[in-house]
């Protein structure tokens, strides 16, 4: 859903609205154990500790709320005429074995 930001506004103001959301996205996880993190493209990883499933569903519901709030205009999206997020979220107990692209895989499925 991004390329069509990048196709009609260029990849500078797609750099800036990226950057937007990163923005946004750690002014509503800057709690102790909250991280946020660009994973690649258009894509962010937000890491919280010691979170539930149901704690998680929650969770998403905030990135929605920062999303909205933030408010980016996005006049050729399919979806909406701001910029919207779509999220893959999940709960895991860390074994410190865990293998970081089958988590990624995992949260991809979940999208």
């Amino acid at each position: 859903f991004f390329k069509p930001f990048n196709d009609n506004y260029g990849h500078i103001e797609g750099d800036r609205c990226l950057q937007a959301i990163a923005n946004q996205l750690k002014a509503t996880f800057c709690r102790s154990g909250e991280y946020v993190g660009r994973y690649g493209g258009e894509e962010f990883v937000i890491l919280l500790n010691s979170t539930d499933a149901q704690t998680a569903e929650r969770e998403a519901e905030r990135i929605q709320e920062a999303m909205y709030f933030l408010d980016y205009p996005h006049a050729y999206s399919s979806v909406a005429n701001r910029v919207t997020v779509s999220q893959g979220v999940f709960a895991f107990q860390p074994t410190g074995k865990d293998n970081v692209a089958e988590l990624y895989a995992t949260a991809d499925r979940a999208l």
